[in-house]
């Protein structure tokens, strides 16, 4: 299956996935991770099974123009007895003309069978192979509040050599008061952004990741991002930019990190997102607009 028909299967966010990893002081200790479109690593002679694993997980989709008696979704990793999870878990959906499920508690970094069975024979096989967290660096890249902003990057690594970007000599990253995007992840392949200490500025986002594959920002600090606004009380408490006109949504979605389309396999983790420079509208008033971290 081609790159393109991923990206039309998976148009949104298929999988999150939140588990406790490695847990270090005052930084968040879940894990979101992020697919668009992730990887076929093998499927039925017709594309119609797709596989989208991440670290201790992986969701499957099977296409069917009709319900299929006695599916049961199969799985095993080499040498091992196979598994099956109940209809239940792997329900037909009419609207999608799909099946969809999850398969969970696997193991990182392993290597899994996988197939569809009906009346005792295969309806569709395939495998996968689940992520690892500690991934291989092939160059470590430093990073400076003064850079030309926006910082691109843009490099392109390998499933065997990833590229770390830290700060250089440590130090935080202080991106002042001006409006355009600290940094721009775009068309990067297998980075890594590590150990960062960010005071964002006043635009919409710190990092701006466009159809970029596998990114993990992990053990990052990042504060004082997004637009302040004022609040209007009579537009339901909600902040809007006094230069522009008082209509629509307010300020809302300045996250610190944002993930746009095209991108797949961006992981954040260990990540300590806080104190934006906005504000977002009470509840009293309506459902709260405002910043977001991610």
């Amino acid at each position: 299956m081609s790159e393109n028909e991923q990206n039309n299967l998976f148009s949104v966010c298929s999988s999150i996935e939140f588990a406790g990893r490695k847990t270090m002081h005052r930084i968040a200790t879940f894990t979101l991770a992020f697919l668009f479109a992730h990887t076929v690593c093998a499927a039925d002679s017709n594309g119609n099974l797709v596989l989208a694993p991440t670290f201790a997980n992986c969701g499957v989709e099977f296409a069917s123009p009709r319900p299929i008696d006695g599916l049961r979704l199969e799985w095993q990793a080499q040498g091992d007895a196979w598994n099956s999870i109940d209809a239940l878990d792997f329900p037909f959906f009419p609207s999608d003309s799909a099946y969809r499920g999850s398969i969970r508690g696997l193991s990182e970094d392993t290597e899994y069978s996988v197939q569809l069975v009906a009346n005792g024979k295969a309806v569709a096989q395939g495998w996968f192979r689940t992520w690892k967290s500690d991934v291989p660096i092939a160059k470590t890249v430093e990073l400076s509040a003064d850079d030309p902003l926006p910082i691109v990057l843009s490099d392109q690594g390998s499933e065997d050599g990833w590229i770390r970007y830290i700060a250089k000599g440590g130090q935080p990253l202080n991106f002042g008061e001006g409006n355009t995007t600290p940094i721009v992840i775009d068309g990067a392949r297998y980075i890594v952004i590590e150990g960062l200490r960010i005071l964002g500025n006043k635009a919409r986002n710190v990092f701006d990741i466009r159809d970029s594959r596998f990114v993990r920002i992990r053990n990052c600090n990042i504060s004082r991002w997004g637009r302040t606004g004022e609040p209007r009380f009579d537009m339901r408490g909600r902040r809007f930019d006094p230069a522009l006109p008082a209509e629509g949504y307010g300020i809302n979605f300045d996250g610190a990190i944002l993930i746009g389309r095209g991108s797949f396999g961006c992981v954040v983790e260990r990540c300590w997102i806080h104190d934006p420079r906005g504000r977002a509208n009470s509840w009293f008033y309506s459902h709260p607009a405002g910043p977001e971290a991610i």
